[in-house]
């Protein structure tokens, strides 16, 4: 579970970079956490005090990036694109 919080763009990119890495997440932004569904057993990804908190972190995180002029997007997909190469 993902404990920081969310005031600047490098918070953005470490809960991104938590989802990615810690959660084995390939999330989009726009997605509710309670929908997420474990591909080997079919069940829910997260709990729901896990999906609650991750949702109120991505609203945050819209929050700030457009607080920034920055788009979430594709910060997302750099995060994830960063995976692939590295």
């Amino acid at each position: 579970m993902y404990e920081g919080t969310i005031e600047s763009m490098d918070d953005v990119k470490r809960f991104f970079a938590h989802l990615i890495h810690s959660e084995s997440l390939n999330f989009h932004p726009d997605t509710d956490f309670c929908d997420y569904i474990s591909n080997s057993n079919g069940t829910p990804s997260f709990t729901q005090e896990q999906s609650g908190r991750y949702n109120c972190l991505m609203e945050k995180a819209f929050q700030v990036c457009e607080d920034k002029n920055a788009d979430i997007y594709q910060l997302a997909i750099s995060e994830m694109k960063g995976l692939l190469d590295g």
